[in-house]
């Protein structure tokens, strides 16, 4: 289950979502989340793209990681919108509509850092 609150106050509960532990399964899983997120602050852009029948994963000019339909090295899928690409976890969000708007990454240290869907 993931929850999400916003200021605490006596008697205000919180919205939670199921978690669905299962991971992608097929390209049309993946097909929302392709595209750019930038944050400008931190001059990252994160891509993600298909590339004959397999889906990459990569931030600024490093080199790409596969991560679908077997990712490679220390990526790993947690959920459909969860993805673990070795030093941090990415989480794709989601507006009121469903329509991925952008992705969060965290890691032990430092957690919450947003970049927005730009393509």
């Amino acid at each position: 289950m993931i929850m999400r609150s916003g200021t605490p106050r006596t008697g205000d509960g919180f919205v939670a979502e199921r978690y669905d532990p299962a991971p992608p399964t097929s390209l049309a899983d993946l097909q929302p989340l392709l595209g750019e997120y930038r944050s400008d602050e931190l001059a990252a852009t994160y891509r993600l793209w298909q590339q004959a029948g397999q889906v990459y994963f990569a931030i600024n000019d490093n080199a790409p990681l596969r991560i679908f339909p077997k990712a490679e090295g220390r990526a790993r899928w947690n959920a459909k919108d969860m993805l673990w690409i070795g030093f941090g976890e990415v989480i794709f969000r989601r507006d009121a509509r469903n329509r991925v708007t952008g992705l969060t990454i965290g890691d032990q240290r430092v957690s919450g850092i947003r970049l927005r869907k730009v393509s």
